[in-house]
């Protein structure tokens, strides 16, 4: 692989009516592999303030990646992923309008959905591993923000960001229960060659490895606030505050597919993600000399349970559809004396459980509620500067 890489910055007014400074910025990149061929990426900025106290930017740019050794050339394992058979009895059932589909498409291959049961309770053995024809993952981005720092409010600073991300050919692997509903639904036909099953109808395997997928757009909202302010020789306080608004998210899960919409959804089975509609991270902190106190909050808005094509309701036949919003809280006690660091912490302060999704691993979402499986947790350290 070789590369060259070339920036700059180009101030275009500085300390002139309405235009205290006013610059723009330029980031190239030529990368040459021998496995993928050449790129150009790069990356334009616009930074106009104003005034003193107000600042806007502006980006605009390209990226890629190239896949990694163990996405290309990792060997093939045998994993028991959470899945559903579609012609399992109760499952057929959940699938609403496209109940027939399935039906149809089970009895082709000799299966009866309304005697048949699935083997190995919600686990289907599944092929994941690398691909040595995976192609790179090639992104645009652009941004816009503004930050405000009042100069008649001393210690105040907050900004706010739109954010808009296209990736297309990305990388991953479609999840069991995508290759098993693309195939009997009708919606995806060509993922009935990565199914076979034995001669009892039970399924040998699911094929999912590493492949270059469709696209995904994605956009939201940043805003953050941060304050410090004093209240005496011996007390100060610090407020932070980050806010996260997601305004899109969709993806394809093959080239040229259906976009779905997995926006305020979370995915559940196995290898699910999760994408609340909002994110908030605060926290509060009391300086008294040498000890402080901070409290933390993070919420995540609730969301409604996606099977990775389809968002489910309960009139298809499911109790629970959705995971309730969640709030989590820490406390954290710091003492500095001299050189050394004394910090006690209590995590997970309400003794919050994860919500229930259905998942054949943890009956939750690790990635997403990995802070609440613990329970309320105490932590004491200590540190020395040298």
């Amino acid at each position: 692989m070789s590369e060259a890489y070339l920036e700059g910055n180009l101030t275009l007014l500085h300390n002139m009516p309405f235009a205290k400074n006013l610059s723009i910025d330029g980031q190239g990149r030529y990368s040459s592999y021998n496995t993928f061929g050449s790129t150009y990426n790069w990356k334009a900025g616009i930074n106009w303030q104003p005034t003193r106290d107000v600042a806007f930017r502006g980006t605009l740019g390209t990226s890629f990646r190239q896949p990694s050794v163990s996405e290309l050339y990792g060997g093939t394992l045998m994993s028991y992923n959470g899945a559903n058979d579609p012609c399992d009895m109760t499952q057929i059932t959940s699938y609403g309008s496209r109940q027939a589909a399935v039906m149809a498409n089970c009895m082709k291959q000799g299966i009866n959905p309304n005697t048949f049961q699935q083997a190995g309770s919600g686990q289907v053995p599944t092929l994941n591993g690398g691909n040595s024809k995976l192609r790179p993952e090639i992104g645009r981005t652009y941004t816009f923000g503004a930050t405000f720092t009042p100069h008649w409010v001393p210690g105040l600073s907050t900004s706010a960001s739109f954010w808009h991300y296209r990736v297309s050919d990305t990388i991953s692997a479609l999840s069991t229960q995508y290759v098993l509903d693309g195939c009997y639904t009708g919606s995806s036909p060509t993922m009935c060659q990565n199914v076979t099953r034995l001669s009892s109808g039970q399924i040998s395997t699911v094929s999912a490895l590493n492949a270059n997928l469709g696209a995904l757009t994605t956009s939201g909202v940043d805003w953050d606030l941060s304050y410090r302010f004093r209240v005496s020789d011996a007390d100060w306080f610090m407020v932070e505050n980050n806010f996260q608004r997601l305004v899109s998210y969709k993806q394809q899960a093959i080239p040229g597919g259906e976009h779905y919409n997995y926006l305020g959804s979370i995915t559940y089975q196995a290898q699910g993600t999760s994408n609340p509609t909002v994110r908030d991270y605060a926290s509060l902190t009391w300086h008294h000399n040498n000890f402080s106190v901070t409290y933390m909050m993070q919420y995540i808005s609730g969301m409604h349970w996606n099977d990775g094509t389809y968002t489910i309701y309960k009139s298809d036949g499911y109790g629970r559809v959705k995971t309730p919003a969640m709030v989590l809280q820490d406390l954290t006690f710091n003492y500095n004396l001299k050189r050394w660091n004394f910090q006690f912490e209590v995590q997970n302060l309400a003794d919050k459980q994860p919500p229930f999704l259905v998942n054949a691993a943890s009956n939750s979402n690790d990635s997403t509620y990995g802070g609440w499986y613990a329970g309320r947790s105490f932590l004491l350290q200590a540190g020395m500067n040298f």
